[in-house]
């Protein structure tokens, strides 16, 4: 009965906490926006040298097909300016910065601290091993579950290819497989992003036992299923479709003179994918702190409170008493 009386609405406060802890999204947004410029500056100049110095730029100015993208992407792939080891590179790099500003994102929104760049910078590497441990459970799981929906996935597609079905019935005819394999990741990522709150949590109050997140994580999901996953889903399909949008509309300008409209229009869909990453992440929090803090049912103790202090707080100057002088 107690969970029941707790159960408040999600979506709309989880946007305000996120929209709440603004430094955050900006924080993160920025040193995006800057690994990405260091990491496709071989790109740009290579897509400079190809308009520069071949036919591409009059087919590119003058309009846009399929073909003429696969032929810009293949260029894109020869040395010295891209190839495997750079996307690889990125990647890790990209990861690596995830797992250092996600600890500080949720500790913000868990504590409702303000989340400036130093408190992001100081929990993220305080909980960084512990969510590398939660990333290689989730990608073992993400493995197990995903490959043989993939696999069924990529059957059905050869079999319609090998029968003739191509274009917008093909389309179709994927779609369902399609759609079943994002709802179930979406489970897997709603179930580790509670983990992760979970931990963040335990943090505060001096646990650092990673595995003792993942029952309560459980118990919360299952306890709520329906409102968080439907939330979670709908914030999913809204930042993947602001990235279409978004990659639309740039494709759609191509051949306008200029490249600021087409930045302008890609990182809008960036920045607002982003934002809905937030929004869920506020989601999971409002769940956690619904639900109660121990479950009979596994005869845990409830987590002792620990006061949590504003970081960095210089270290109070001790007084000392003045020494008593002797009466002469």
């Amino acid at each position: 009965m107690s969970i029941a009386t707790n159960r408040r609405p999600l979506l709309l406060p989880g946007l305000h906490m996120a929209l709440h802890h603004w430094r955050a999204i900006a924080w993160i947004y920025g040193l995006q926006l800057l690994l990405t410029a260091l990491f496709t500056l071989g790109v740009h100049h290579q897509i400079a040298a190809l308009l520069s110095h071949s036919l591409v730029s009059t087919r590119l100015t003058s309009g846009f097909d399929v073909a003429l993208l696969a032929e810009v992407s293949r260029s894109l792939r020869q040395p010295p300016y891209a190839g495997p080891q750079q996307w690889y590179l990125s990647s890790f790099v990209f990861a690596i910065v995830n797992l250092i500003l996600t600890p500080g994102v949720l500790y913000a929104y868990v504590t409702g601290e303000r989340a400036c760049l130093r408190r992001l910078q100081y929990e993220g590497f305080r909980y960084f091993w512990r969510f590398v441990r939660i990333a290689l459970v989730a990608v073992i799981l993400f493995i197990a579950v995903l490959s043989p929906l993939a696999t069924l996935r990529s059957f059905v597609s050869d079999r319609l290819d090998a029968a003739g079905v191509l274009g917008k019935p093909h389309f179709l005819a994927v779609l369902p497989m399609t759609l079943l394999l994002l709802l179930v990741a979406c489970v897997i990522r709603l179930y580790f992003d509670l983990v992760e709150v979970y931990a963040i949590r335990l943090g505060l109050n001096n646990e650092c036992r990673v595995y003792k997140a993942y029952a309560p994580a459980w118990d919360a999901l299952r306890s709520r299923f329906t409102a968080p996953y439907l939330a979670f889903s709908l914030l999913t399909f809204a930042g993947i479709a602001c990235i279409a949008a978004a990659a639309w509309l740039a494709v759609h300008r191509l051949a306008a003179p200029g490249s600021l409209g087409i930045f302008l229009l890609l990182q809008s869909g960036i920045l607002l994918d982003l934002v809905t990453r937030f929004w869920q992440r506020a989601v999971e929090v409002r769940l956690a702190e619904d639900e109660p803090e121990n479950n009979p049912a596994r005869n845990e103790d409830p987590l002792a409170q620990v006061p949590i202090l504003p970081w960095p707080r210089p270290n109070p100057s001790l007084s000392h008493p003045e020494p008593e002088v002797p009466e002469s």
